[in-house]
Order: C-alpha cells, then sequence, then structure tokens
C-alpha cells in the first residue's frame, strides 16, 4: 500500500512538473502587446524594392519610413532611367494587441520625366487598413482581408501584396 501512494505522489509530482513547463514553453512563444508594439515601432531603411519581375536596391531605390507613437511616414525614391519618382505620405496608427490599423492623412507623388514633373496629391486609399496581428516565436505577422501582409522581426520588416514587394531593414539608435 505505501508504495502504490509513493507512486501515486511521483506521478502527480512528474505530471504538475510537466506541466509548469508546458505553461513555461507556451508562455515564451507568446508576445505581449508591448513586445509586439516595440517590434513594430521604429525607422526602417528600404533595402529592396521589388516591381515589375526587377529587384531595385540603392541607390537606385532609396527610402524611410517611421512608425512612432501612432504616427507614421513613409518616403521613397526611385531614380531609374529618364523617370524620378519621389513619394511622401504621413498619417497615423493605431494598435490595440489584436488589430493593426494605419492610414495616411496626407501624400504627395511627384513623377519627373523629360516632359515635365507631375504631381499628384492622391492617397493610395482612403481611410484605415486594418490587419490581424499575430505573434510567431520572435516575428510579428500582419495580415489584411486585403491580402497586404506585414512580417516585422528585430532586424527587418518585409512588405507583401501577394507577394514580396519591398523589404526594410531597421535602423539601430
Amino acid at each position: 500500500m505505501l508504495e502504490v501512494i509513493s507512486t501515486r505522489r511521483s506521478a502527480v509530482r512528474i505530471a504538475a512538473l510537466l506541466g509548469a513547463t508546458s505553461i513555461a514553453f507556451t508562455s515564451a512563444a507568446e508576445m505581449s502587446t508591448e513586445e509586439m508594439r516595440s517590434l513594430m515601432e521604429g525607422v526602417y531603411s528600404l533595402q529592396e524594392w521589388r516591381q515589375d519581375g526587377k529587384v531595385l536596391t540603392p541607390p537606385t531605390v532609396d527610402g524611410r519610413t517611421v512608425h512612432i507613437d501612432g504616427s507614421i511616414v513613409f518616403i521613397i525614391h526611385r531614380g531609374e532611367g529618364d523617370e524620378k519618382l519621389t513619394v511622401a505620405q504621413f498619417g497615423n496608427y493605431t494598435f490595440d494587441g489584436s488589430v493593426y490599423s494605419y492610414g495616411y492623412q496626407n501624400c504627395v507623388r511627384l513623377l519627373e520625366s523629360p516632359s515635365g514633373v507631375k504631381v499628384t496629391r492622391n492617397c493610395p486609399w482612403t481611410g484605415m487598413r486594418s490587419f490581424v496581428v499575430t505573434a510567431d516565436g520572435d516575428l510579428v505577422h500582419m495580415r489584411s482581408t486585403g491580402g497586404q501582409e506585414f512580417r516585422i522581426s528585430k532586424d527587418n520588416m518585409t512588405y507583401s501584396d501577394g507577394k514580396v514587394t519591398r523589404v526594410w531593414r531597421r535602423e539601430r539608435k
């Protein structure tokens, strides 16, 4: 009888230990809202712009995007051939731990060509574009219902619209 009780207690201890270990692994795999926010926020430099089957890199393209304290700034320049394109946009974003939404309130697009300069002041969309946010290990994934996606790590951010279109590197302080 004593042996059975001892075996049961050992089994209970092992089960408790395994349960605690399982909880620790689950918690380590998840990120808090503040941890996700700290990965999202920052200053990013453009490393690649993929368009029309080409992969453009600096100095042909250059850009920055800044996401800090609810504000977003996006500036990008492409100087290829006779045409030069500059896009500058700023707006705001919100993040509640599971949904990230952003939109631009002021936008300008300058297209320089041999025939002159064309200025457009329309933003790419009106209102806010929303993304469901999930964490996977040390990555943050943001996906919209329109097919756009951000993948953010401590070192970089990619933006996809069906396929990767821009790759950004996080700037260090």
